[in-house]
């Protein structure tokens, strides 16, 4: 991962979640973090594709619920894991 890359996971963990590198878990919820970004956005992705490119709509149905579920992820893992880490320490 690039630098920039690195920068955005590091304030997605800081901000949200209030875990610095010093913490035990900031690797696993940095490569959670990580895989969930990538999955949306491949997702992401090929629901434009199938949309716009090569419009095939039952393909289009399914990458878009693939997207609609790794937002809601990305969401819930940083308003859940974020309660649990605020008040379990």
């Amino acid at each position: 991962m690039n630098v920039k890359g690195t920068q955005v996971v590091e304030f997605l963990l800081s901000k949200y979640l209030n875990i610095s590198k010093s913490n035990d878990q900031y690797r696993r919820l940095g490569l959670i973090l990580i895989t969930i970004l990538s999955c949306t956005a491949i997702s992401a992705f090929f629901t434009f594709y199938n949309l716009v490119i090569d419009y095939y709509p039952p393909l289009f149905y399914v990458d878009l619920i693939g997207t609609l579920l790794g937002g809601l992820s990305l969401y819930l893992s940083c308003v859940f894991a974020g309660s649990y880490w605020h008040h379990s320490f």
